[in-house]
């Protein structure tokens, strides 16, 4: 949903933030404080929360059997306890604290929404995202699109939309390649910002607000010779296969899917461990990987108060499945060992086109993919 390309910069996927969730610790941490959570969408207020006393190891889950709520009673550094057992979907960690709540799967909407909607603003001033760049020279693309330019061949006159487009940089560039651009997010705050790209960049597109889900209803069926989904946009979506049959309703027959994103193996990768070891799911799971960040994958100086998100891994064999069962013939599958962010810092380096790649043997890893499908 966005691409920055600073040395210090990470992308709005799981990159370099801190992992919330750990199947392998299904213990409680001793407490030594206690507040009340403020609000967040999808969450009830009056849930307690309890501080870690080890921060380096506050991003761990519990179990949903070890759901117990419990009452602290604070005098002078000292605490009485008293438990009883209470009914909760699941638990999750949230800024180093551990809450619990009852929210189901569908406020990832909300949660991931007001992160979104805070940070673009930033983007769009942050020089990673280059909008004087696109302001002062007509021909300028954004890396993501340079980088498959050759895969995308002659765009000319196509009918094209760009699905989850953040602040538009991708969909300004697609416009420029000669597609007629039609464009979708969830966020009003990036679609402020991307039309204002837009206009100040003389390009036409037709940009509009709802979740990726929805595309069909807001634009029609089979309405696209090209869907276009730039890299970090896939992690956002719980359901791959519900996504492949939203893509294919859009696309006219023999219209065609253009996709680039970040590899589910890189995803699995806990970036914090030196080196770099196996941690999450490859595979598609049904409760989110829950994270916070206080900060963002740009040079900014802005502060944030909406760190928490929920995102999901999605296997390459399910996606491409996916996209078989909804109608879509594979024509492409390319895999690098490149990804334009630096995703397991101190072990990668750039090269002269902003992409990363592991320093010593880089064909070790499959770091992103390029796909392409053709509806039947």
């Amino acid at each position: 949903m966005g691409h920055p390309g600073e040395d210090n910069s990470r992308w709005a996927i799981p990159g370099r933030r801190r992992r919330l969730r750990s199947d392998q610790d299904q213990q409680p941490p001793t407490l030594t404080s206690q507040t009340q959570l403020d609000r967040l969408p999808g969450y009830e207020t009056h849930r307690m929360v309890h501080r870690a006393e080890n921060p380096r190891r506050s991003g761990r889950l519990f179990p949903v059997a070890a759901a117990r709520r419990k009452e602290h009673r604070w005098k002078g550094g000292q605490h009485d306890v008293e438990t009883w057992s209470w009914h909760v979907d699941r638990p999750a960690w949230v800024s180093g604290l551990v809450c619990w709540h009852s929210a189901g799967v569908d406020d990832y909407l909300a949660i991931n929404r007001a992160n979104w909607d805070e940070r673009a603003p930033a983007h769009a001033d942050s020089p990673d995202y280059g909008f004087d760049q696109f302001l002062n020279d007509l021909g300028h693309l954004s890396g993501v699109v340079r980088f498959d330019r050759p895969r995308l061949g002659d765009l000319t006159g196509l009918r094209a939309v760009h699905l989850q487009c953040h602040i538009g940089t991708d969909t300004v560039s697609l416009a420029r390649l000669g597609a007629t651009m039609s464009a979708l997010d969830f966020s009003a705050a990036a679609l402020h910002q991307a039309r204002r790209l837009a206009t100040g960049t003389g390009s036409t597109i037709d940009f509009r607000q709802a979740e990726v889900y929805d595309a069909v209803e807001v634009f029609g069926r089979e309405s696209f010779d090209l869907v276009y989904t730039g890299i970090g946009a896939l992690i956002w979506l719980p359901d791959v296969a519900r996504w492949a049959r939203v893509v294919a309703d859009l696309l006219r027959p023999g219209g065609r899917l253009f996709i680039r994103e970040g590899h589910p193996m890189l995803f699995t990768l806990d970036e914090t461990t030196s080196p770099p070891s196996l941690r999450y799911p490859y595979f598609e799971t049904t409760e989110p990987l829950i994270f916070d960040e206080p900060g963002t994958y740009v040079e900014t100086e802005t502060t944030f108060t909406h760190g928490l998100t929920h995102e999901w891994n999605h296997g390459l064999g399910e996606t491409i499945t996916a996209l078989l069962e909804a109608g879509m013939r594979l024509t492409g599958l390319t895999e690098h060992d490149s990804v334009p962010w630096q995703a397991l810092p101190g072990h990668m380096t750039t090269d002269e086109t902003g992409e990363w790649r592991l320093t010593h043997h880089p064909e070790r890893l499959a770091a992103s993919y390029t796909l392409q499908a053709v509806k039947q």
